[in-house]
C-alpha cells in the first residue's frame, strides 16, 4: 500500500501533470519504497476519485486473472506473472485514472471558476477594488506588506496562503461570510505556463496591479526567461485604461520588458521611483526606511524590501490611508512565514533566520547582502539544499551566487545533491575554504550536526531548509 500512496503523493506534488509525474517516478524510484515522506497527501475530492478509479482498475485486473485461472484453466504461473506486471505498471494505471477523470475535472473546475467570477463581479459592482500581484518572486511579501498597511483603514480580503491559481481564488472568496463585501481584495497570481496570468486577470479583473521582480524561476517548466517574462506581463497587458499598474523597476528584467511592452499597455504605468534611505538595525532587529519623506521602522529585514514598501505606501496613500496609520502598521508588521523570519534562542545565544520559502536566485542574494550589511557579534552559517528548476542557466547562477555566498558566510552546510556539488566548486573558486564546506545526506542529519558547528557562530540562515527540526521544508518529495 505504501508505494501506491507515494505514487499518489508524487502525482499531487506535480499538480496532476501526467508527464511530469512519470518523470519523477523514473528519476526517483527509490522514494516509493525507502525513506520517510516529508509531505502528506491532501485527500481532495479529485484525489479520492483517482484512488477510486485506480481501485476499480486493480479489482478488474486481478479479477480477470482469477476468472481466467478458475474457469479457463490459465496457468497459475501466467496469473502470478500477470499480477506482478499489473502492480509494476501502477504508475501507468494512475495516469490512466487521471486522464479518465480529466473531462469531469475540467467541467467541475469550469463551474467553480464561473461562480467565482460572478461573485467577484457582484462585489466589484458594490465598490470592492481588486489588487493583483504577479512576478517571479516577492509576491507574497508585497501582498503581506500592502495588506497590513491597508487593513488599518479598510476591510481587506487576503490570505497568508498562496492562493495563486483560479481554484485558489475560489477558495479565498469561498471563505467570506455571506453578507461581507470587503473594500479591497488582494490576489496573488502564480505562473507555471503561458496563459496562467491572463486567465487569472480575466477572472478577477483587477483595478490596481503590481509586477514584482522577475528572475530565473520555473525554467524547467517555462523553458526560457523570455517565456517567464511574457507570462508575467500578461497581467499589465490585460488591464483597461482606467486601471493602474505599479512596476518594481529595480528589477532589470522588469525595466527591459517595460520598455518593450510599454506602448501596448493601456493602463496607467507607475514606475517605482521613490526617494529612499535605508539602514539595517543591529543584530537582525529590523530595518529603517525613509520613503518619499515618510520614516518607517519595521522588524522585516533587508534593503531589497524598499520597492515593496514604496509601492505599498503609494497605493495606501491613494486609497486614503494616512501616514500615521501606515507608520504604525509597518512598525508592528509580523514576519512573513519562512521568509527571512527571525527567531531567537537566548539559552544558546543563537539567532535563527528562517528563509526556507525563498527558493529563488534573488532571495539568496538578498539574504547574503543582509549578512554582509547587518552589524552582528559573530560569524554566520548557511544551511541549504540549494536551488531547483534552474535548467540551462544552472552553471551561470552557481557562478554568480558562489562569490556572493563566499563573501557573506563563515561556514556552509549543504544537503548532498548534484546542485550543491556544483555550488561547492564555485565557492572554492571564489576563495571559500574547502574545510568550511560540509555535506550531509539529508536535512535531518545536517540539522543534527549544527551543535558542532555553532561554537564560533551566532547566526544560521536556513535557505530552503529541508529539515523537520524547526522549519517547514521547501524541497518537496518530487525533488
Amino acid at each position: 500500500m505504501r508505494p501506491i500512496l507515494r505514487l499518489l503523493l508524487l502525482l499531487q506534488l506535480e499538480h496532476y501533470e501526467s508527464i511530469r509525474f512519470l518523470r519523477s517516478v523514473l528519476q526517483n524510484p527509490a522514494f516509493l519504497f525507502v525513506g520517510s515522506s516529508r509531505q502528506c497527501i491532501d485527500w481532495t475530492a479529485k484525489m479520492r476519485a483517482i484512488l477510486f478509479v485506480l481501485a476499480l482498475f486493480l479489482v478488474a485486473g486481478f479479477g480477470a486473472f482469477v476468472v481466467g485461472t478458475v474457469f479457463f484453466e490459465i496457468s497459475i504461473v501466467i496469473t502470478v506473472l500477470g499480477s506482478v506486471l499489473l502492480i509494476t505498471l501502477m504508475p501507468i494505471w494512475i495516469v490512466c485514472a487521471n486522464i479518465l477523470l480529466l473531462p469531469l475535472d475540467r467541467f467541475l473546475k469550469y463551474r467553480l471558476i464561473r461562480s467565482t467570477r460572478l461573485k467577484i463581479q457582484h462585489m466589484k459592482a458594490r465598490w470592492m477594488r481588486v489588487i493583483a500581484i504577479a512576478g517571479s518572486y516577492g509576491k507574497t511579501t508585497q501582498k503581506h506588506i500592502l495588506a497590513h498597511m491597508l487593513a488599518s483603514s479598510h476591510d481587506v480580503l487576503w490570505s497568508e496562503e498562496n492562493f495563486n491559481t483560479p481554484l485558489g481564488v475560489k477558495q479565498l472568496f469561498s471563505g467570506l461570510e455571506s453578507d461581507r463585501i470587503p473594500d479591497i481584495a488582494i490576489i496573488e497570481m502564480g505562473e507555471h505556463y503561458r496563459g496562467d496570468i491572463r486567465e487569472l486577470a480575466h477572472l478577477v479583473r483587477p483595478d490596481i496591479s503590481i509586477v514584482t521582480g522577475i528572475t530565473h524561476q520555473h525554467l524547467e517548466r517555462m523553458g526560457t526567461i523570455d517565456a517567464i517574462i511574457d507570462t508575467i506581463f500578461e497581467l499589465p497587458l490585460s488591464l483597461d485604461a482606467a486601471d493602474a499598474c505599479h512596476f518594481h523597476t529595480e528589477s532589470e528584467y522588469v525595466r527591459t520588458w517595460l520598455e518593450r511592452y510599454g506602448s501596448d499597455i493601456r493602463a496607467q504605468i507607475v514606475e517605482c521611483d521613490a526617494h529612499i534611505a535605508y539602514e539595517p538595525l543591529e543584530d537582525f532587529s529590523g530595518s529603517r526606511f525613509v520613503i518619499d519623506g515618510l520614516a518607517l521602522q519595521t522588524p522585516l529585514l533587508g534593503e531589497h524590501l524598499w520597492p515593496a514598501f514604496a509601492i505599498a505606501v503609494r497605493i495606501a496613500r491613494s486609497l486614503g490611508v494616512d501616514d500615521a496609520d501606515i507608520h504604525n502598521a509597518v512598525k508592528s508588521i509580523p514576519f512573513v512565514a519562512h521568509r527571512l523570519a527571525v527567531m531567537r534562542n537566548p539559552a544558546a545565544n543563537l539567532t535563527i533566520i528562517d528563509d526556507s520559502y525563498n527558493g529563488n536566485v534573488e532571495g539568496f542574494r538578498a539574504a547574503a547582502k543582509i549578512m554582509r550589511d547587518t552589524p552582528k557579534p559573530a560569524g554566520a552559517i548557511l544551511v541549504t539544499p540549494w536551488l531547483v528548476e534552474l535548467w540551462s542557466d544552472a552553471l551561470r547562477i552557481h557562478h554568480l551566487l558562489g562569490a556572493e555566498i563566499a563573501d557573506a558566510y563563515d561556514r556552509v552546510i549543504l544537503i548532498d545533491n548534484s546542485s550543491t556539488r556544483a555550488l561547492a566548486r564555485w565557492l572554492e573558486d571564489a576563495g571559500f575554504s574547502r574545510e568550511c564546506i560540509h555535506f550531509y545526506p539529508d536535512a535531518t542529519s545536517a540539522h543534527a550536526s549544527l551543535p558542532e558547528h555553532i561554537h564560533d557562530a551566532d547566526t544560521t540562515i536556513f535557505q530552503r531548509g529541508r529539515g523537520t527540526i524547526v522549519f517547514q521544508n521547501d524541497w518537496t518529495d518530487n525533488y
